[in-house]
């Protein structure tokens, strides 16, 4: 199926073949073409669907218009120009009040099921839950809004928007909309409200200048809707979908125009069409416009989806949006991950610049909050700026974090950041350390954490997916306690900072070997410090005095899977043993320790919460972390990044001459501590 445009706006938006079905071909229409048209498309009733609708009156061509849908994206097409949804109309177009539209009769028709009715009183509390609207990158600002008590909430438009003269509406129209808010409401304040469009200086609007005329409060910066609603007494509106969300926020609504959800009773109407003479709900004109009318595109399947699926994606994206604003100046982040952790810590407003230290980063970046890699700095010094009143945010790999070693330049598909200190160092509290403590974790997280476990068990999915080579089943004696001990890096900041009095793979093997002198030791170096790029090789015939079996190039998982127990001074392996239903015994005090779910040598009197497994996964594994798809560099959820992790330990990774030349020197070198 060959479907034609004449605009090339619409076939430059990205991704938007997708939406169409699979076997469709969208293509320009030129002078050019060749291509014979079994469809042609344009953008709602814009100017440059003119020639498109013409074209296809010539040929006798089905049209359709496309706009975008209710829920569009994190910022307007201009910053994001890939939608989440897009509408399909044969009819008419659904603010077009002028004419039928499909929504319009699927309003009408209202073929709504109990199920239907569940669904969408499920979705509308996510909506309302996590603030969504069309555009989410604006923040919740509450502060300002807190300060007028009581105002009804005036909505401004785009001046001469499709949506308003569609909506048989003009400036005349706004100008009575505010004049009844004043008259209606004497003794409350008259707040006006611009468009985010005007806001972000690409349009502008209707009631600015009148606005100041009438002596009324405007809310000109960039503000979240459900914000707004929040405090409103009563909404006008023309036709904004706004009013819709102020609907969903159960407020007194008036319109002034006629937009898709005017004339069905819900609202108070300035005015009326003979075609909409029946009464709906809410919850029907949702499942309408939001669920039959809307067509959604996961973006990273690319595949078509429900809105359930992009709730969540949304929700994620507009909390991390607000968490990076301010994030402007990054410190001690080696050159070679500077690209990957810019797409981590960037916001639709800025991205963070790097500086040679935290000093040159508040002198030149004019700013107290500074973004540094969390190892790079000792304590003392982080305590040092803390007491200056320097906001430090504490970065790290995240616990997912490639396939491939960071001694070998891969970039990690996982980072976190800390506020109040980081995950390995237990001499303070750390965020990851007070989600576990402190949140009630829902049913919801926890069936994520449940699904999560499941995956990572399934598939084998680590840190770092290395050493998967070695594939040989293991001999190794059915009537004794097998017990992994693993080897860690021990000039590692998690070494420094997350132990007591063990602090190295020699002391630990011993320990490990006094506490238990009848069992089966495996001992599993750390692929680094096999790769002799960094500290914490034990010498074989040393390490054979504790160990009764040493190896390197095996899957921690498949040596996870054989043995009973997993002893560790701080390593993430024990974490990942947790998961697999393994007993652990920790020798440090990882984050993981402390939790009641780990046999401790020492104990952290912070942590005195009891957890379950599903808990200890959701905090460490949801919550705290980042991630970033590999694939489209967009910000996603943990069980993306598993898909994505998988797919690439299948595919196996190619590493650069340099990376390759830098092992060698490594076994050299580890092959002169052997002798």
């Amino acid at each position: 199926m060959n479907i034609g445009t004449t605009s090339k706006g619409i076939y430059n938006i990205p991704q938007l073949k997708y939406f169409f079905p699979r076997e469709a071909n969208l293509f320009l229409i030129n002078r050019f073409s060749r291509t014979r048209a079994d469809m042609v498309v344009g953008w709602g009733n814009k100017p440059s669907s003119v020639n498109a609708k013409k074209y296809a009156e010539k040929y006798n061509l089905p049209y359709t218009s496309l706009e975008d849908g209710f829920i569009r994206s994190l910022a307007p097409a201009k910053i994001c120009p890939s939608p989440f949804s897009i509408i399909f109309d044969d009819i008419g177009i659904y603010y077009d009040a002028s004419k039928p539209s499909q929504l319009e009769n699927l309003i009408t028709a209202n073929e709504v099921t109990a199920s239907d009715l569940e669904r969408a009183k499920n979705l509308i509390r996510i909506i309302k839950q996590h603030k969504i609207s069309k555009y989410n990158h604006a923040p919740e600002n509450l502060s300002i809004i807190k300060k007028i008590e009581n105002y009804v909430l005036v909505i401004d438009q785009t001046y001469n928007d499709l949506s308003v003269s569609g909506s048989l509406s003009n400036a005349i129209t706004f100008q009575n909309m505010l004049e009844a808010a004043i008259d209606e409401n004497p003794s409350t304040t008259v707040l006006v409200k611009t468009h985010p469009e005007v806001v972000a200086g690409y349009k502008k609007g209707y009631l600015t200048e009148l606005a100041k005329q009438y002596q009324c409060q405007i809310i000109s910066e960039a503000i979240n809707p459900w914000s707004l609603l929040s405090y409103a007494q009563k909404v006008y509106t023309v036709s904004s979908q706004m009013g819709f969300e102020a609907l969903m926020a159960e407020k007194p609504v008036r319109c002034f125009g006629l937009p898709f959800y005017a004339g069905w009773g819900l609202t108070i109407d300035e005015q009326t069409t003979s075609r909409r003479n029946q009464k709906r709900n809410l919850y029907e004109i949702f499942i309408a416009a939001y669920l039959k009318y809307s067509v959604y595109l996961n973006p990273f399947t690319l595949q078509k989806c429900e809105l359930e699926e992009i709730l969540p994606i949304t929700s994620l994206w507009k909390d991390i949006n607000r968490q990076n604003i301010d994030i402007k100046a990054c410190t001690h982040i080696s050159k070679w991950k500077q690209k990957s952790i810019t797409n981590f810590l960037k916001s639709i407003e800025t991205k963070p610049r790097y500086y040679s230290s935290i000093k040159k980063a508040i002198a030149t970046g004019k700013t107290n909050e500074i973004s540094a890699w969390a190892s790079k700095l000792k304590p003392e010094e982080i305590l040092n700026f803390r007491k200056q009143g320097i906001k430090l945010n504490l970065i790290e790999d995240g616990f997912l974090r490639s396939v491939g070693l960071g001694a070998n330049l891969i970039t990690p598909q996982s980072i976190v950041i800390d506020k109040r200190g980081i995950y390995y160092d237990h001499h303070s509290p750390s965020d990851l350390e007070c989600i576990i403590q402190n949140t009630d974790f829902s049913n919801e997280i926890i069936l994520r954490a449940k699904n999560i476990i499941k995956s990572l068990n399934k598939l084998e999915i680590t840190k770092y997916n290395v050493g998967f080579k070695n594939t040989k089943p293991l001999t190794l004696p059915p009537d004794m306690l097998k017990i992994l001990v693993v080897g860690q890096v021990e000039n590692d900041a998690s070494i420094k900072l997350g132990t007591v009095d063990i602090k190295t793979n020699l002391d630990l093997l011993k320990t490990v070997r006094e506490k238990n002198p009848l069992s089966f030791i495996i001992y599993k170096p750390h692929p680094d410090c096999v790769a002799g790029q960094r500290r914490g090789m034990i010498n074989n015939n040393t390490a054979l005095q504790y160990a009764d079996l040493i190896l390197d190039d095996i899957s921690i998982i498949k040596l996870i899977d054989e043995c009973d127990e997993v002893h560790t001074l701080t390593s993430l392996t024990g974490f990942e043993a947790l998961i697999r239903g393994k007993r652990v015994s920790c020798y440090g005090l990882p984050f993981y320790s402390g939790w009641g779910l780990t046999n401790d040598l020492y104990k952290c009197f912070r942590r005195n919460r009891q957890v379950t497994i599903e808990e200890l996964v959701a905090g460490t594994l949801i919550i705290y972390p980042r991630y970033l798809d590999p694939k489209t560099n967009l910000w996603c959820s943990v069980e993306v990044i598993i898909d994505r992790l998988n797919e690439m330990k299948q595919k196996g990774v190619t590493l650069s001459k340099l990376t390759r030349l830098r092992t060698l020197f490594g076994k050299l070198k580890r092959m002169r501590i052997s002798v």
